[in-house]
């Protein structure tokens, strides 16, 4: 029992040597894409509105430097999230206005936490002691349900978020019904358009 030698014919090599080169191909051309979106997603814009995401057990803050604003608590259950009965959810909301790129510094306070909101296509860890960057951009209106995606303690299942996109005046709207509450000026229009950039 040893090995035998088998010779096959030119049209077999032929064969053999495209069914070899052309997968080799798709390859290739799978790799460049895939580097292309990586690139991509990985490359924080140079313009946008500034959030810096504070994840802790067990909630998230949001703050818009910039804008010297933060999200505040949750004043109502989140309905999507409270819909079973005797369930109430209280749920922060990450007010972002559409159609603009939103670069997150991400952090935490104490464990390592994640944030996911798979309907923005973004996932990142948060650790303490370092900041983590990523971006997005809702071209829509509406409510995009997010979570901590990394086991960080007992209620973690609990630690829900919401990126809450509005328009632009309504963001705007926002932002200086968040300064009124704080006891800070009306934010000029011309101040409000660089915020963003």
């Amino acid at each position: 029992g040893g090995w035998t030698s088998v010779t096959t014919s030119d049209g077999s090599t032929v064969l053999e040597v495209v069914w070899t080169i052309i997968p080799a191909i798709i390859c290739i051309y799978i790799a460049v894409i895939s580097y292309k979106g990586i690139d991509y997603i990985r490359t924080m814009p140079e313009k946008g509105l500034t959030v810096e995401v504070i994840a802790y057990q067990f909630g998230w803050d949001f703050d818009y430097p910039d804008l010297e604003v933060s999200s505040s608590e949750a004043e109502a259950p989140h309905a999507q999230l409270s819909s079973a009965p005797g369930v109430e959810r209280y749920v922060k909301d990450m007010v972002v206005p559409v159609d603009t790129v939103v670069k997150m510094h991400v952090t935490a306070k104490d464990v390592i936490h994640a944030f996911y909101a798979p309907d923005l296509g973004v996932k990142i860890d948060a650790i303490p002691g370092r900041i983590n960057y990523q971006w997005f951009e809702a071209s829509e209106v509406g409510d995009y349900i997010g979570q901590c995606a990394e086991l960080c303690g007992a209620a973690h299942g609990e630690m829900y978020f919401n990126v809450k996109a509005v328009s632009k005046e309504d963001f705007k709207a926002w932002v200086n019904s968040q300064r009124r509450e704080n006891g800070l000026a009306k934010l000029a229009a011309k101040d409000f358009e660089s915020a963003l950039q």
